[in-house]
């Protein structure tokens, strides 16, 4: 008995693994979908971009019978099948619109499968919603016509399309006409792949421009307008006109700046002889940027006393504007000779001459050395001769006597006019000076030999009582005070050191002219300064010819400044004050008196009243009280 059992539980357990895998090999597979257009197959989660609704092919197969097939187009049936059978095939166009749209194809058996593909339909070309120079507008149809000012002008505005501008084309078209011929003129602009904004700076002509902007998008969609920008110019050109008002210079320069809103016809320049010239002519009457403006940059020469300068610009509009300016041209033939002191220094027995004969009218510089004992020429070097020029810079080696020697530089103006300007070398102590009063009693004093003159000196550094006016004078310490100043005696002389950058002082006055010692004096100066850029100058104030201090100035451009500074007397006599090499007055330093000041005998005789009175009134009192 317990083999039959045996056998009928593995009869039984046979018959369930047969079962078990008999169901095993009959279960079905998700059916398989296939989607394709006249273009091709479809992949699953394409995006297909096209202008029309698209006709697609579906071919499904599943190993049971397939019950239902749905075509859904975001979300919502579209189409239904109930093929009752194990495949399907069919060719639908299902209805999609114009969009962004996702289509799905469900496929249903035993099991389901779903296929998912994107269209993205673009049949209407872009929407343009302009933003400039056509306000509030926004539609298919060509913007009204517009009127503007200016020759440029910008073309803007958003774009509004499903798949997207390629590009934004625009035709300008502009038709002219003058006295000597007519025609059209043409110009394109193009903007590729713009997004969802557009900006075209056009630049159109006087009167009509006519406008085609063409705007395509990915799908090849074509929005064209077509409409008219029209310029009125009512707006006079604008004119600057740069020269100097008052001029010592033959010739000065001429900066002119024109600009117009649409496009320049004429500018003409009237000079001061009545000649005049053209930079701009009637020319082609195509739209020019290179017209809006113009910039001159001349030469003009001047008659002596007033000149008058005109500018005239007409538009292509008969717009027109003037501009004149007038200059005084004060002729200077005198030129100025100026020696750089702080430069000119005795080297190896010779002077290193630094100088410059600027302004005026220069024909001829020369340098000639005398022998301040013998009289004798030491040495002649002709620098510059030939027709008239307004600045000789002078940089030479000239050779000294033994002693001390005179170096005169020597100018001739265009009208024959001698000018020098001297100074004096002493080779022996390595000095130079500067002292105009004293070179002929030099000459005349010194008639001993070179030892002599040398002992005479020395006595004279020992007892002399340093008058003003001598040599001697001139090497003496003179103490100043002044805000930012050098205070320390300087050999730069005074009419140097500020004339050899072009600006000049006008006028020094000192406020007093009777001062003890200790005293200030106020020295007031008017600085002029006639260059066209701000110069930075050393301003030098001299006692008696011999600077004495130095102060830094920047004086601004075509300007005059006033200056005050200080003079302290530390010593008793004569002082002439001079500012660069305009004099600013003499003033007479006296000592000490040794009197008490009137101001404090007057407060002492106060405060000693006051005691006396006081004290008797104690006095007194004090009396009544004791019954005295």
């Amino acid at each position: 008995m317990q083999k039959v059992a045996l056998r009928h539980i593995m009869r039984i357990f046979i018959i369930i693994v047969l079962l078990s895998t008999t169901v095993a090999g009959t279960a079905t597979a998700e059916p398989v979908v296939t989607v394709s257009t006249a273009s091709g197959e479809i992949s699953e989660g394409e995006t297909i971009k096209t202008t029309d609704e698209v006709t697609i092919n579906i071919n499904a197969a599943a190993d049971s019978m397939i019950t239902v097939v749905e075509i859904r187009i975001d979300g919502d049936v579209v189409k239904t099948y109930e093929p009752k059978s194990n495949t399907f095939s069919k060719t639908t166009t299902p209805d999609t619109g114009d969009g962004e749209q996702n289509v799905e194809i469900i496929v249903s058996s035993d099991r389901v499968t779903t296929f998912n593909y994107t269209i993205v339909q673009d049949s209407i070309p872009p929407v343009i919603e302009y933003t400039s120079p056509v306000q509030r507008y926004s539609g298919r149809s060509s913007p009204s016509n517009v009127t503007v000012e200016n020759a440029y002008v910008n073309l803007s505005g958003n774009i509004s399309d499903t798949t997207g501008v390629n590009t934004v084309s625009i035709r300008r078209t502009y038709q002219h006409s003058s006295n000597a011929s007519s025609g059209q003129s043409v110009r394109t602009y193009r903007i590729n792949n713009p997004g969802n904004r557009f900006n075209q700076q056009l630049f159109l002509g006087s009167g009509e421009n006519e406008l085609l902007a063409r705007y395509t998008d990915e799908m090849g969609n074509v929005r064209r307008h077509e409409f008219t920008i029209s310029v009125s110019d009512s707006e006079n050109p604008k004119i600057s006109l740069t020269v100097p008002n008052r001029t010592f210079n033959q010739q000065v320069e001429m900066q002119v700046s024109v600009t117009d809103n649409v496009q320049l016809q004429t500018v003409t320049v009237e000079r001061p002889d009545g000649t005049g010239f053209r930079p701009i002519t009637e020319s082609n009457p195509e739209p020019d940027p290179s017209l809006l403006s113009t910039k001159i940059s001349r030469n003009i020469s001047l008659d002596e006393g007033k000149n008058n300068i005109s500018v005239t610009a007409t538009d292509r509009d008969g717009n027109s504007a003037s501009e004149s300016a007038t200059i005084t041209y004060n002729r200077q033939i005198e030129p100025k000779i100026t020696i750089y002191r702080n430069q000119t220094q005795i080297t190896n027995g010779n002077l290193s001459l630094q100088a410059a004969v600027i302004q005026g009218e220069i024909t001829r510089v020369s340098v000639e050395t005398i022998n301040l004992t013998t009289n004798d020429i030491v040495d002649l070097q002709l620098i510059y001769s030939g027709t008239v020029r307004e600045r000789v810079d002078i940089g030479e080696i000239i050779a000294l006597a033994g002693g001390r020697t005179q170096v005169q530089v020597s100018a001739t103006d265009s009208e024959g006019e001698l000018h020098t300007n001297v100074l004096v070398a002493d080779n022996r102590s390595g000095k130079v000076f500067i002292n105009e009063s004293s070179l002929a009693d030099e000459r005349s004093a010194q008639t001993a030999t070179e030892t002599q003159a040398v002992s005479n000196e020395s006595s004279n550094d020992s007892n002399s009582s340093n008058t003003p006016g001598t040599d001697e004078a001139i090497q003496e310490t003179i103490t100043a005070t002044t805000t930012g100043a050098t205070t320390e005696p300087t050999e730069i002389p005074a009419s140097t050191a500020i004339e050899a950058t072009g600006v000049s002082v006008v006028v020094a006055k000192i406020n007093q002219t009777q001062i003890q010692l200790g005293d200030t004096v106020t020295v007031n100066a008017s600085i002029e300064n006639r260059r066209r850029i701000n110069q930075d100058v050393v301003v030098p104030v001299a006692a008696n010819g011999e600077v004495i201090y130095t102060q830094n100035k920047t004086i601004p451009k075509n300007s005059t400044i006033n200056m005050s500074l200080q003079y302290t007397a530390n010593k008793p006599g004569n002082v002439s004050l001079q500012v660069g090499s305009a004099p600013a007055g003499k003033i007479s330093v006296s000592e000490d008196s040794g009197l008490v000041p009137l101001d404090l005998v007057r407060n002492g005789l106060i405060v000693f009243g006051s005691i006396v009175i006081g004290g008797y009134l104690i006095l007194k009192s004090l009396a009544i009280y004791l019954g005295y």
